[in-house]
């Protein structure tokens, strides 16, 4: 009864929004005539020229480790505690414990270091991959409460890597640089989650959710050493 209540509420909400009205197509701002594609192979050839471009677009690449992973941990953590409600619900309450813990901490240090929210981040979804392996292995206990730890620090890395992919190119970028920097990152490394998250998923069907999580581990430690040696770039002109 009080979900279809929250439902009226929602319908009732959503009815007051008042959607504001579309411009003619004689409004809009004039667009380049070259073209779409046009604009599109300046935008790659502009990024590319920026020194710090090339680095952080393998870094990136190395942090889609991070980035994919939770499906991949929620997999593992379900073929142990699929089949317990108080175990999934254990399993969200400490990712959200992650996410609220990452948003007050990688704010602070994002005030001094984007590289070290980075590299915190490779090393605290690292540990998790570590403790989920040893899981797997029977190494430890496979109870609730130590897979409940993995996904809060899996969550903590993940919040760790929005955060620093996006204050890096607002960093190392100027005003001009950065809607086309960020495009074609988002472009590219958008197309590449597609083949690695396949190549992931077809290792999971083959050989079983463990082989992806220690393989996203290896990429974690490589992606946390890339950072290490990463170049900053070069401080803006004011």
């Amino acid at each position: 009864m009080a979900r279809h209540r929250l439902f009226l509420l929602s319908a009732l909400t959503v009815m007051v929004l008042r959607e504001p009205a579309k411009r003619q197509p004689g409004e809009r701002a004039s667009r380049d005539r070259r073209g779409e594609i046009a604009v599109l192979k300046d935008s790659f050839q502009a990024a590319f020229a920026l020194p710090w471009f090339g680095s952080f677009l393998i870094a990136r690449t190395l942090y889609l480790s991070i980035e994919l992973a939770v499906p991949f941990f929620s997999m593992h953590a379900a073929s142990f505690h699929g089949n317990s409600i108080s175990g999934l619900s254990a399993f969200v309450i400490a990712a959200n414990i992650g996410l609220i813990a990452g948003g007050f901490a990688w704010a602070k240090l994002g005030e001094r270091s984007v590289h070290w929210i980075l590299i915190l981040a490779a090393g605290l979804t690292c540990i998790g991959g570590v403790l989920a392996i040893t899981i797997e292995l029977q190494l430890m206990s496979q109870s609730i409460l130590c897979y409940a730890i993995v996904f809060v620090l899996v969550s903590l890395g993940t919040q760790g890597v929005k955060n620093g992919r996006t204050l890096y190119p607002l960093e190392a970028a100027s005003d001009k640089e950065r809607p086309f920097c960020i495009a074609v990152a988002n472009l590219m490394i958008g197309m590449v989650s597609m083949v690695f998250g396949a190549l992931l998923g077809v290792l999971a069907s083959l050989k079983g959710v463990g082989w992806p999580i220690f393989a996203l581990t290896v990429l974690n430690v490589l992606a946390a050493i890339y950072t290490l040696r990463l170049c900053r770039a070069p401080a803006r002109p004011a």
